[in-house]
């Protein structure tokens, strides 16, 4: 029987194939998991909620209305009211999902010479389920984007008026 042995050469060119090998499986591997690790960060979903804030501390323009337990926007924020849109982005202004506000409170109530006064208005943002980012962008109604913090967006305060 003729056996053959293989020759150094070759095999140390085995060798070094295998090698190569493990360290392509190795490098794929860890970009793989630097790729998933920043995926998983922001994968999964979260719930939008929170308030958006009509201040309105300038008694001679009037920026919502209100009745004792409800208010709603007026003039320039009359599209902040109940069931006004809220629209919430990416970064890049892609949309993720799309919801609507709640009545609105009034808030921070004033005696006054004339009676009583509210300084803000709160409207409540209705929950909504959206995809998990590390920055959303919120548009309400056909007001100025806002931009918010992932971990933010169970809590937001969107603030207009002065």
């Amino acid at each position: 029987m003729d056996y053959h042995t293989p020759s150094p050469s070759r095999e140390s060119r085995r060798i070094v194939w295998i090698a190569a090998a493990a360290i392509l499986v190795v490098a794929v591997s860890a970009v793989g998991v630097i790729v998933l690790g920043d995926s998983l960060r922001t994968a999964g979903t979260r719930t939008l909620g929170g308030r958006v804030t009509i201040i309105d501390t300038d008694p001679t323009v009037m920026k919502f209305g209100w009745n004792p337990g409800t208010c709603a926007g007026e003039g320039s924020f009359a599209d902040v009211t109940e069931g006004a849109s809220v629209v919430v982005m990416d970064q890049d202004g892609k949309t993720l999902a799309v919801g609507t506000l709640s009545g609105g409170v009034p808030a921070r109530l004033q005696e006054t010479e004339i009676g009583q006064i509210a300084e803000e208005c709160y409207v409540l943002v209705r929950p909504l389920r959206v995809p998990g980012r590390d920055f959303y962008r919120v548009k309400v109604g056909r007001q100025a984007e806002t931009m918010v913090a992932g971990d933010s967006i169970g809590q937001v305060d969107i603030r207009f008026g002065s």
